[in-house]
């Protein structure tokens, strides 16, 4: 959609990323066939919005900075889920008052998780303005990975061995894409430098034929002032 192309090698390095998320989805206790489509469906539609998100932040029509960007997709979540939260979840404001007045810390955990997902909107944004929406989905796999960890440190969730394998294999696919994109890179950078070397080198080499013409040139002046020199008037 943004016509950017990445090399070979960081289309490559992809695919050990999309083969331990396949694994590790198959090593998952409670998997259903149901629930893997919707997160199939779910993943594809985060990567269509990411890339729409590219767009409106790089697109010189439209040029939207990260904070304006979240502004509008607020309040267009808010259109969105509030009526849906109204409809499926009746009971919820009532039962988020209730865990107000009996625990008034849930306020303050209310606000900082509020805050985290801000921030956590807000990082994503900039990631994907200054990199791309690729580099934004291979680190939300990576995410998905340290969310799978600490779930086992602090829930205790079954994790087996094979979803271990399949974790493992997406973090090495990772650090395999950023290698990629570092190599790719640096040799663009290399390249550039090289073809600023040649352009310098060619003025370089067409500077004393230059030089040489306008010092001719100066000594026939010179040459011409002595051969004619000024007559003083009487």
């Amino acid at each position: 959609m943004q016509g950017q192309r990445e090399a070979p090698f960081t289309y490559a390095a992809l695919i050990p990323i999309m083969l331990g998320v396949i694994v590790a989805s198959g090593g998952e206790p409670a998997f259903h066939v149901i629930g893997f489509t919707c997160c199939v469906a779910a993943t594809a539609l985060r990567a269509l919005k990411s890339v729409v998100q590219s767009i409106l932040m790089t697109d010189p029509a439209e040029k939207l900075d990260p904070m304006s960007l979240l502004l509008y997709m607020s309040c267009t979540s808010i259109l969105f889920l509030l009526p849906l939260t109204l409809t499926l979840e009746p009971n919820s404001f009532r039962e988020a008052a209730a865990l107000a007045a009996s625990s008034p810390s849930f306020l303050y955990w209310l606000v900082a998780n509020s805050c985290l997902a801000y921030l956590v909107n807000l990082t994503n944004f900039l990631v994907t303005r200054y990199t791309s929406a690729l580099t934004l989905q291979v680190l939300g796999n990576a995410k998905g990975v340290v969310a799978a960890a600490v779930s086992v440190a602090i829930f205790r969730n079954v994790v087996t061995a094979q979803g271990c394998i399949g974790y493992g294999v997406t973090v090495a696919g990772v650090f395999l894409y950023s290698e990629c994109k570092s190599y790719n890179a640096a040799a663009t950078a290399t390249a550039g430098r090289a073809f600023e070397d040649d352009e310098a080198k060619d003025l370089t080499d067409r500077e004393p034929l230059l030089t040489s013409k306008f010092v001719h040139t100066g000594d026939m002046q010179v040459h011409n002032c002595s051969k004619h020199p000024p007559t003083s008037r009487a």
